[in-house]
């Protein structure tokens, strides 16, 4: 736990000293989601992530912290936006987080 607390003060010195790089913002949102940080994950997604980069992969981030936060509305929008932005990342961001896979079955079976 102590090591996550570090690395959370660490990433979150270095996404505002360099808010332009693209990784420090995913190891952040991804740090915050693995202590269970969820509403700290969104809020550094909206207000900072998706500030600076109109990324599929955040999208995907916020989708999953919706979901885990029983925010379905929200995170399928979040997740309409990450396959519009880029769907070939879908089975990579599967991977991370399971429970898109399901939803990703749903949306599209919504679609159809």
């Amino acid at each position: 736990q102590m090591k996550f607390e570090e690395a959370i003060k660490n990433l979150s010195k270095l996404v505002e000293m360099k808010p332009l790089v693209f990784n420090t913002w995913f190891a952040y949102a991804e740090t915050l989601i693995a202590v269970g940080e969820y509403e700290q994950a969104i809020a550094v997604l909206l207000t900072g992530a998706l500030k600076n980069f109109n990324r599929a992969e955040f999208f995907y981030q916020l989708s999953n912290v919706y979901y885990i936060t029983e925010q379905d509305q929200l995170g399928n929008e979040a997740l309409q936006n990450a396959l519009s932005l880029d769907r070939n990342l879908k089975d990579s961001m599967i991977e991370y987080y399971p429970i898109l896979e399901e939803k990703i079955n749903q949306i599209s079976g919504n679609n159809e």
